[in-house]
């Protein structure tokens, strides 16, 4: 009786180790003021809901989470900057990138698996269109 109540007392320090290195999640927001442009071009990939709202800024909630890498070590990975958010300025549109995802990463030899999802608050009377492999979509067209 004695044995299995220390078995039962050592089972979840085993278990808690495990738990900690399991999956991390962090949520990053950026703001971005449109200049006036009726246009925006998302090249952000597949995973993208656009949200209208009574705002003249266009704001992006990027969620970041990884199955095998700890909170620290994704922190760490966002403050090199591959979850920087970059916009630049056309004559016909906005354009948004994330230039430093294409890259893979490996941590001690193993790739890090991320899944990242984009929520877009866009301005009314703004036309959002995303870039898939070189095809233009257009996702929304808001109008009031």
């Amino acid at each position: 009786m004695k044995t299995r109540y220390i078995y039962l007392m050592l089972l979840p320090l085993l278990i808690l180790p495990n738990l900690s290195t399991g999956q991390a999640e962090r949520t990053f927001v950026k703001s971005f003021n449109l200049q006036g442009h009726q246009t925006v071009n998302l090249n952000l990939g597949d995973n993208v809901q656009v949200i209208q709202w009574d705002s003249e800024l266009m704001r992006i909630q990027m969620t970041v989470s990884t199955p095998s890498v700890n909170d620290g070590m994704l922190k760490s990975i966002a403050e090199s900057g591959r979850y920087m958010l970059k916009n630049d300025v056309t004559v016909q549109s906005y354009v948004v990138t994330v230039p430093s995802i294409e890259r893979s990463i490996k941590i001690n030899g193993n790739e890090v698996k991320e899944t990242i999802s984009y929520v877009v608050y866009a301005p009314r009377n703004v036309t959002v269109q995303r870039n898939i492999e070189a095809k233009v979509k257009i996702v929304a067209k808001l109008n009031p």
